[in-house]
């Protein structure tokens, strides 16, 4: 019984919300997409003081992004090489 009645709410809360979002959409239609609206924002040229160098901010989230990836990269590399490790050490006992 008191499985039927939290499956039923939650189902009443699904119809609710998917309702309110109708509602909303019909109240507050986006002309544009609200994520892209300070696109251009990120083709802004800058100036790094130390180098001197000119750059777009784009190109600088993209080498951080890369620069992210390939740590992550190696930190799976090496946490798999411990759990070898581990693995190995385990056997010898």
């Amino acid at each position: 019984m008191f499985k039927y009645f939290n499956r039923l709410l939650y189902r009443l809360r699904f119809i609710a919300w998917g309702y309110a979002f109708e509602i909303e959409n019909a109240l507050y239609p986006w002309k544009e997409d609200p994520l892209q609206y300070n696109k251009e924002e990120y083709y802004i040229k800058v100036k790094d003081d130390e180098t001197g160098e000119s750059y777009f901010i784009i190109d600088w989230i993209r080498s951080h992004k890369d620069l992210i990836e390939s740590l992550q990269d190696d930190m799976i590399y090496v946490k798999s090489e411990i759990r070898k490790l581990n693995e190995n050490e385990k056997n010898y006992d």
